[in-house]
């Protein structure tokens, strides 16, 4: 399974009524099966903690289906992972 996140964003980290800070990169969940089908995704997983979204029933602190990826922004992610937009012919 994929989850497409795109830009991702955190609340404000000492005013909770703050503005949310955009984080790094352009983002993008995929499950354990689907990342042991991909291999040649494993130079984009990152382990950010705890992780701000997970696949229903994970843990934000110790994900166990939930593998994060990261992409510079879009284009990188849709040139170096095709497979993730429904394109497996690259």
């Amino acid at each position: 399974m994929i989850d497409l996140i795109g830009k991702l964003y955190e609340p404000e980290p000492t005013n909770p009524d703050g503005q949310p800070v955009l984080l790094h990169g352009w983002h993008v969940n995929v499950t354990s099966d689907f990342m042991d089908e991909h291999p040649e995704l494993e130079a984009y997983q990152v382990a950010p903690a705890p992780l701000l979204r997970v696949w229903a029933g994970d843990d934000h602190h110790a994900p166990v289906e939930t593998i994060p990826l990261r992409f510079a922004d879009e284009a990188a992610a849709r040139l170096a992972a095709p497979v993730l937009f429904g394109d497996p012919a690259r």
